[in-house]
């Protein structure tokens, strides 16, 4: 079988097809009124858009997560002072009573005033 530049555009545009159509189910009616070459066109088009509106929603969460880090970086569990100190005094508790419990609770009252009830 000869792959002449036709044959691999036909077939290109019919695999590419075939990855849109589940998303995209009104490519089915485009391709039976106008025919396989404008419904690659569309689908064409329509991958982007979808990048487009997918660029968004990536930039979107970025600036979700860098607000949100820079909130957790403000909260009082996580200045150094307090980390330091409590990691400190639970390892001390740790080594001395073998106890996770007892160095967990260490923790809880930073985690307290992290919280704004306070």
């Amino acid at each position: 079988m000869q792959l002449d530049r036709d044959k691999l555009i036909k077939w290109g545009s019919i695999l590419l097809l075939i990855a849109v159509l589940p998303f995209a189910m009104e490519l089915i009616l485009v391709i039976d009124v106008f025919g396989l070459e404008f419904a690659a066109s569309f689908a064409f088009l329509y991958l982007g858009m979808m990048r487009d509106r997918l660029l968004l929603r990536w930039y979107s969460f970025k600036q979700e997560c860098t607000s949100c880090m820079l909130f957790v970086a403000t909260l009082y569990l996580f200045q150094p002072r307090t980390v330091i100190s409590h990691s400190l005094a639970s390892s001390l508790l740790i080594a001395l009573t073998c106890s996770a419990l007892m160095a967990i609770a260490i923790w809880i009252p930073a985690i307290y005033l992290s919280t704004g009830f306070s």
